[in-house]
């Protein structure tokens, strides 16, 4: 084990993880919600689309997350949700049923 994932694990079992803005880090802080383990919803710092990434490893012992969908509004976030991924409808207005109608608004939506 590295010193880097000591440390990492020693923050977690202390319930102390820090907020990252990098999109790709296990921590981000604009992430909404996760489908699974290895799904997960997001929102882009400028809060202009949604962010559907999944899980594609790790970087200095924690999970690594690669976005490849970016869709702007809800219809399309549930749209690929249930498409591409095949989360039943039901599961997927279960999770984005709190959501506004666009990434834009998230900020607002999440200060009320």
């Amino acid at each position: 084990m590295t010193r880097q994932e000591i440390k990492h694990d020693w923050l977690k079992e202390k319930n102390y993880v820090a907020s990252s803005k990098w999109e790709s880090s296990e921590n981000y802080e604009g992430v909404l919600f996760y489908v699974s383990p290895k799904l997960r919803v997001a929102v882009c710092p400028d809060r202009a689309q949604f962010l559907i990434q999944r899980k594609v490893g790790t970087r200095h012992g924690e999970a690594r997350f690669e976005a490849f969908s970016y869709p702007t509004d809800i219809i399309a976030l549930r749209r690929l949700l249930h498409t591409r991924h095949s989360v039943s409808i039901d599961r997927v207005l279960e999770l984005t049923a709190g959501l506004p109608k666009t990434a834009r608004l998230v900020a607002e939506y999440f200060q009320k």
